[in-house]
């Protein structure tokens, strides 16, 4: 085994720095239904102190959040055929926060997507099968600030197509 030590670890610094420090109070609610998902609440405080002879600051806020999702399903199984389709929807999100502005967060948008799969057992231990998914080609699309701020640095900064695809194959148990 080898240490490997770097760097000056004698070295004071000259002028001394004063940090600006933060108090976060922060309390999250989440209520799970029985059916339709949940709803989550969360108020915020944040007092910031600058360093000496700096004005000191509070932050509130407020956040609702109700996940914008939903899967519906149909499903067929008599004796030894099986087949599923079914669909998903994804509301728009704040993928990602920005720093320095809300016109600067990325932003996904609300998708839709259709699936199907299915099998069929020949014999015991041996079955033929397929799964084809994005039967929609529903495009993940994302965007960084306004929908209305568009253009310049506003475009599509991910826009990707997985383009419907699928898989058939036989299965065997032994």
């Amino acid at each position: 085994m080898a240490n490997l030590d770097a760097g000056n670890f004698r070295l004071v610094p000259r002028v001394r720095v004063e940090a600006t420090t933060a108090i976060n109070y922060d309390v999250m609610v989440e209520h799970s239904f029985k059916d339709v998902g949940s709803i989550a609440v969360s108020p915020d405080a944040q007092q910031i102190v600058p360093p000496a002879n700096g004005p000191t600051a509070s932050l509130y806020g407020f956040e609702v959040a109700w996940p914008q999702t939903g899967n519906v399903g149909l499903f067929f199984d008599r004796g030894p055929l099986s087949l599923r389709v079914s669909a998903h929807s994804s509301g728009s999100f704040v993928s990602t926060i920005s720093a320095v502005s809300p016109e600067a967060d990325t932003r996904t948008k609300w998708r839709f997507q259709v699936d199907a799969s299915g099998s069929y057992q020949l014999r015991q231990g041996m079955m033929i099968f397929g799964e084809f998914i994005n039967r929609s080609n529903t495009p993940l699309r994302a965007y960084v600030g306004s929908r209305q701020n568009r253009g310049g640095s506003g475009d599509d900064p991910s826009y990707e197509f997985y383009k419907p695809w699928g898989m058939v194959g036989v299965k065997i148990e032994r």
